[in-house]
């Protein structure tokens, strides 16, 4: 029955007039890939954030789709904290003043990320670099817009395809005749409006999508609309709520909402909720180490325990903070 539903759903995908290459890059902890999905979160954070990440979905399903990833953002600038150095006055709204006057202090974000995806017969690989130009509105609030640029590779194992008349299919022949590889240029675009507790972004990706030769335009790469927003709610010195929301909008046709909430247990631990399009339910679990290093698994099933195809999504993403000589927590989640 699980090969069935394998063949039967890449079948759907070549009945299209033009298959949509892989879908973009979705994972279900979308609060720690937020320069992924929208490179306006480039350089948020004082430090260089590099994470390493692998969510495989339908498990038990013969060929179920998995994403692996690895990235790494951080900003470029003065990250001193007056607060922190060996800086003495008599008066300490001197230094309030002092840092106000940093935060208005334009800067820039850079880094980049590779991810791989595999569903069925289809293997695609992004190698993107990123870049953020972030701009004070006043002491508390910042605006960053930012691009990413690459490059992505469609693989298609056409051993892996099943279709009821090869010959004649029109799709499957065009993938025959490119060798089922293919080289796209991308580029995408986002902004994001943040302070040091909360945030709303919105991006396009792809928003260019160049094929490199002709035979690369028999594949259509899907473009999404996402937003996202979230803030901070402290409850006491040691614990806090971070509740988010996530939409995204394609070009396929498909739409998704979803809904989080961590609470964040003294920057050491964060249990927390996802909620999707109210048919899928996220457990997750993230630990902190010292604001150096951190590890987080995320179980995903049917609201309800009750799964139409495999048996859930397993995801862990690990964490680490380089440079990070402030001992300085994630920004926005």
């Amino acid at each position: 029955m699980k090969k069935v539903a394998a063949i039967v759903f890449v079948f759907i995908i070549l009945r299209t007039e033009h298959s949509v290459a892989q879908e973009q890059f979705s994972v279900s902890q979308y609060y720690q890939t937020q320069a992924i999905l929208n490179p306006g979160f480039t350089g948020v954070d004082d430090f260089f954030d590099v994470k390493l990440g692998y969510s495989n979905k339908w498990i038990g399903l013969e060929n179920s789709p998995s994403t692996t990833f690895l990235s790494g953002f951080g900003s470029i600038g003065d990250k001193t904290s007056y607060n922190q150095s060996p800086l003495r006055t008599s008066n300490p709204n001197q230094i309030e003043f002092i840092e106000a006057q940093k935060a208005r202090i334009r800067s820039h974000g850079i880094g980049g990320y590779i991810t791989k995806q595999q569903q069925g017969a289809f293997d695609q690989i992004r190698l993107m670099i990123n870049y953020a130009y972030h701009i004070p509105i006043n002491s508390k609030i910042k605006i960053a817009l930012g691009t990413s640029l690459g490059i992505s590779n469609i693989n298609i194992d056409l051993n892996k395809i099943e279709v009821w008349d090869k010959a004649n299919d029109p799709v499957y022949q065009s993938y025959v005749n490119g060798d089922g590889n293919y080289w796209r240029f991308l580029m995408g675009a986002g902004g994001v409006m943040y302070g040091k507790k909360s945030y709303v972004g919105i991006s396009y990706m792809p928003l260019v999508d160049i094929p490199f030769s002709s035979s690369d335009r028999n594949l259509v790469s899907e473009e999404k609309v996402i937003a996202m927003a979230g803030t901070k709610i402290d409850l006491n010195s040691f614990m806090r709520l971070q509740p988010g929301i996530f939409f995204e909008s394609s070009s396929a046709g498909k739409s998704k909402f979803v809904g989080s909430i961590l609470l964040d247990i003294n920057n050491l631990v964060k249990p927390g909720i996802t909620l999707s399009n109210l048919k899928d339910i996220s457990f997750n679990v993230a630990f902190n180490y010292k604001n150096e290093f951190g590890i987080s698994y995320d179980f995903q099933t049917n609201l309800g325990g009750e799964t139409t195809i495999g048996n859930g999504t397993h995801e862990v993403i690990l964490s680490l903070n380089l440079f990070n000589h402030l001992n300085a927590m994630h920004r926005l989640w």
